[in-house]
């Protein structure tokens, strides 16, 4: 055991129990939930990498890291073992600095958002732009033919047609009708 883990030891009154740090994240948690699976009070001395044990300590609930501990060593104390002892060494905290990469990550993912908010905003702009262009058109080509003689003479050939043989006269003026409805204001 570590020089400076002693006072700490004493303190606890609970012999810690030692964990070699995994290769990977997987084994690191397996080893570590192997540990806690003992219940109670308990310290935990971790050797090896401790990244993993950061992201450990913030999946679980009931477990505090020593916040300066030793190089090389993760010391962890479940909450029970905090509140059974009236004061241990150092300063206990779950791990900041997985929540420090969740809030980045959650940032990111906002700016991301953002993003495609905008885009899909230009896009609608544009559609919406489109479609204005395209209903002036149909209005612009709906008054020209229905200014061409070719439209007037065939619309009053049919009237007259309608008239002599007494069927009624649906209306005069189609074009106009489109061209109205064209350039009025786009209803959402």
């Amino acid at each position: 055991m570590t020089q400076s883990l002693e006072p700490l030891v004493a303190a606890a009154g609970v012999e810690p129990v030692e964990v070699v740090s995994g290769d990977t994240a997987e084994e690191t948690r397996e080893r570590l939930d192997d540990a806690a699976r003992a219940g109670g009070p308990a310290l935990l001395v971790v050797r090896g990498a401790t990244s993993h044990v950061h992201e450990w300590v913030v999946a679980r609930t009931g477990w505090l890291l020593l916040d300066r501990p030793p190089e090389g060593v993760a010391v962890l104390a479940s909450a029970a073992l905090l509140a059974t002892r009236e004061a241990l060494p150092g300063t206990w905290r779950r791990s900041a600095a997985p929540a420090d990469a969740r809030l980045r990550a959650l940032e990111g993912e906002l700016a991301r958002t953002r993003v495609v908010e905008r885009a899909q905003r230009l896009e609608i702009d544009r559609l919406r732009a489109e479609l204005v262009a395209q209903r002036e058109w149909v209005a612009t080509e709906a008054e020209r033919a229905r200014g061409s003689t070719s439209w007037r003479v065939g619309h009053r050939l049919v009237r007259t047609a309608r008239l002599l043989t007494f069927r009624r006269d649906h209306g005069t003026d189609a074009l106009g009708r489109i061209a109205e409805r064209m350039r009025a204001p786009v209803r959402r």
